[in-house]
């Protein structure tokens, strides 16, 4: 008998594990459809957010993606937002991962699923819950809220986070009210982390160089900008190479300077031809993430003059 019940809850687990993988070929196949519509790039991040999220963000209770299957998933839906294979993998997630990526979508499905959990275990059983084995799903947010950099006091104790003003407990997560806050301070610690995994990056943009610390306000500011512009949110997100740089990585691919005709220019040169300044702050040279409004003419000029280049 033991040997039946052991192979029937395989069984199920397998089962659950093929229906999880059915729905993430699922979502690749709908991300490959929503890169052929002619929309707006803003458009299609909603598209792949509102039903590429329905398919695949539920239902993960058991067990959580795998790396494997994380990665293939954020290929297939980068893909069908544009050419951001130039783009480092951590400004993606700063820019629109919190809202798009797969891990942290399901945590925070997760955490709504182990407090409903809770309650229920609680009015059905008059159990208190602190008495009870800590599960899988409940040592999956664990995990996931502490890879986030999140810590608690205690088993049931108050989540603290760096950016979060007034942190939150386990059963704040069933408060509509309290969970957009949640939900918000979540979304803003996944973006610190990957901010802060691409400050000590080796990439070239800034390898060596200060980009001071995470800013949700200027993050804010840059999204806001390139909402409605292909261009500009190819900017922000690091996707954008130079001519120089493209001329080394593109076959010989050569171009030049609309303005004074040099062949293949760098960076800073581009922003001399253009804005007639060249700015000393990295974000704002190499991403054009503004620092405040006075910023904002300065970057429109810039992705005006590399509008010629495409």
């Amino acid at each position: 008998m033991r040997f039946w019940a052991l192979f029937w809850e395989l069984l199920k687990t397998e089962n659950r594990k093929s229906k999880m993988a059915n729905r993430l070929s699922k979502a690749s196949k709908l991300y490959r459809k929503i890169r052929f519509l002619p929309e707006p790039y803003a458009q299609g991040m909603k598209d792949v957010k509102i039903f590429g999220g329905g398919i695949i963000g539920y239902g993960w209770i058991s067990h959580s993606p795998s790396p494997q299957k994380m990665k293939a998933h954020l290929t297939a839906l980068w893909r069908s937002l544009g050419r951001t294979q130039f783009s480092a993998v951590e400004m993606r997630k700063i820019i629109a991962g919190a809202s798009l990526h797969l891990s942290i979508n399901v945590l925070r499905r997760q955490m709504r699923l182990l407090q409903q959990r809770n309650v229920a275990i609680q009015e059905m059983y008059s159990v208190d819950i602190l008495s009870t084995q800590m599960t899988s799903l409940e040592q999956m947010v664990t995990e996931g809220l502490c890879d986030l950099d999140w810590h608690k006091d205690g088993r049931f104790g108050m989540w603290t986070h760096p950016l979060s003003s007034s942190g939150f407990y386990m059963e704040d997560v069933l408060d509509e009210k309290k969970w957009k806050i949640i939900g918000h301070d979540l979304r803003e610690s996944y973006r610190c982390q990957a901010f802060e995994l691409f400050r000590i990056s080796s990439r070239h943009e800034v390898a060596g160089q200060d980009i001071g610390a995470y800013d949700p306000a200027r993050r804010k500011m840059a999204v806001d900008w390139a909402k409605k512009d292909t261009l500009a949110n190819m900017l922000i997100l690091g996707a954008v190479q130079s001519p120089l740089l493209r001329s080394k990585n593109r076959n010989g691919v050569q171009s030049v300077c609309p303005k004074c005709m040099m062949e293949n220019p760098h960076w800073d040169h581009l922003w001399e031809c253009f804005v007639g300044v060249v700015p000393a702050d990295v974000l704002l040279r190499r991403f054009c993430w503004p620092r405040f409004k006075e910023d904002l003419p300065l970057c429109a000029a810039f992705a005006e003059g590399m509008r010629s280049f495409q």
